[in-house]
């Protein structure tokens, strides 16, 4: 984990989009510490599955347009 749960939880609330970046995010064993680790009633084991696809596919997406730019310049 490169950051600690409790931060995670931090970001999820303030819709940061480090939340999708973090190492944190695919760690299975920060999924099972998640159980019952949000004081605030998050349900983490739903949360993060979901973060987890949704990075998935929002840094797909940058790569198409990073590999599209490329070709463009290559192009050029």
């Amino acid at each position: 984990m490169d950051i600690p749960l409790s931060s995670l939880i931090q970001l999820i609330l303030l819709n940061d989009e480090e939340a999708l970046r973090c190492r944190t995010l695919w760690s299975d064993s920060a999924l099972e510490a998640s159980r019952g680790a949000c004081k605030r009633g998050l349900d983490l084991c739903a949360i993060m599955p979901a973060l987890r696809e949704e990075s998935k596919r929002k840094f797909k997406e940058m790569d198409s347009v990073r590999l599209e730019n490329q070709e463009r310049t290559r192009a050029n």
